[in-house]
């Protein structure tokens, strides 16, 4: 993931509420599994494997942070322990098989989770004390010049 990516899924974070932080993560998730697909066609091992925990990681917070007071939670454990188990599966096995299998299914929740937080009518700010972040753009001499302002 790039620094410009990691810049930009921060922002999300501080300015999302709480539905947004669980998109945003299906998102991080995504883009690790993407960048372990390409360092596995690649052939770069290490990258590949350090990709594979990263996105690990990001299930696991996902897993660990479920209200077993819906009874989704419990199906949405089983999916998340099933993708962990997958992805401890292809590091040990050195293997990106199954990868594309673990994107489609975030790709289904994050959809539904994209849906649920355009349903609601309160977006309040995950963190409280974060910030406004106002970006935009303004033309220099032969140039494009972008600045963010904090509010």
């Amino acid at each position: 993931m790039t620094r410009e990516e990691l810049k930009d899924y921060a922002m999300r974070i501080c300015q999302g509420s709480k539905e947004d932080l669980v998109v945003t993560t299906f998102y991080i998730i995504d883009n690790y599994l993407e960048d372990a697909r390409n360092a596995y066609k690649e052939g770069r091992m290490k990258d590949f494997v350090y990709a594979l925990n990263k996105a690990k990681q990001f299930v696991n917070n996902l897993s660990s942070s479920l209200n077993y007071k819906y009874a989704l939670a419990f199906e949405l454990r089983n999916i998340y322990s099933f993708a962990n188990k997958a992805l401890v599966g292809a590091i040990v096995k050195k293997d990106a098989s199954e990868l594309e299998k673990i994107q489609s299914i975030f790709a289904k929740l994050r959809a539904g989770f994209e849906k649920v937080c355009e349903e609601q009518e309160t977006k309040a700010p995950a963190f409280a004390g974060s910030q406004k972040v106002y970006v935009g753009l303004t033309y220099g001499k032969g140039t494009l010049n972008e600045y963010a302002l904090r509010a």
